[in-house]
């Protein structure tokens, strides 16, 4: 990428006559900006930016929804007193106010016997929390549906050849499991 320059050549009369062009390659300085805006993205959480928190001006537990931070405290105050990693979920609010769900794994940094700070690792988790969700309420539903209609659910593994039937199945065979 280069970035070039125009300067007008007048004669006398005020008049342009040539055009003077002159140009920096600057490939590698557009690269070095798309790779520090990228990596600012990565470094931000959850629309937060990085210097919010590396600046102290934020702090993690700050974007932890209030109903989720007393559990939160609990099980990281325990990992820490037992010197053991902990791995949590939980909900947030990003910078828009939107909830999402955070997933975190972290530890207990000790100078001794003092605690000098926790470093870990958070990712955002909503998608999945999302198919979970969605997954439980197929479920609920295929239950209600099967439950109407006194349908029994049975499974066939070929390769083993096992048989796996539901409740219903047996009912409607007059089989005792």
């Amino acid at each position: 990428m280069i970035t070039l320059w125009l300067a007008p050549l007048k004669d006398e009369t005020g008049r342009v006559t040539h055009l003077i062009a002159s140009g920096v390659d600057i490939t590698e300085r557009t690269r070095a900006e798309a790779a520090l805006r990228e990596r600012e993205q990565q470094l931000s959480l959850f629309g937060y930016p990085a210097e919010d928190f590396t600046s102290g001006k934020r702090t993690s537990v700050s974007i932890i929804e209030p109903a989720d931070w007393d559990r939160v405290w609990q099980e990281t105050q325990a990992a820490i007193e037992a010197r053991r990693p902990y791995v949590l979920e939980y909900r947030v609010r990003t910078a828009t106010g939107e909830e999402k769900w955070a997933w975190e794994r972290g530890a207990g940094v000790f100078d001794g016997d003092t605690l000098v700070a926790l470093e870990g690792f958070i990712t955002d988790i909503t998608d999945r929390k999302r198919a979970e969700a969605s997954l439980v309420e197929s479920q609920q539903r295929l239950a209600l549906a099967t439950d109407s209609a006194h349908i029994g659910i049975w499974d066939w593994d070929v390769v083993a050849n096992k048989l796996d039937w539901d409740a219903t199945m047996y009912e409607l065979y007059g089989i005792r499991p």
